[in-house]
């Protein structure tokens, strides 16, 4: 462990920190792990289903009209 991690978990968990790898230490079960994968999925899928804002869309059709095609310049930096 860093010593910034070290100094953390004797902050928070008042004691020595364990000398076994965290990466060996249990974690979540497969089960909660799951369980915590749908209610992401969920949240996830009904933010991509919001429709884009009018605002959002007048911006970007505005920076449509104002960009130049890349067939109208010989760069795309100007």
């Amino acid at each position: 462990m860093n010593q910034v991690v070290k100094r953390m978990a004797i902050s928070v968990g008042g004691g020595d920190p364990p000398d076994e790898d965290p990466a060996l230490s249990p974690g979540l079960s497969e089960n909660i792990q799951e369980q915590i994968g749908a209610k992401l999925k969920a949240l996830f899928d009904q933010a991509v289903e919001q429709p884009v804002p009018d605002k959002f869309v007048e911006l970007l059709q505005a920076l449509a009209n104002k960009e130049p095609s890349a067939d109208d310049s010989g760069s795309e930096l100007s």
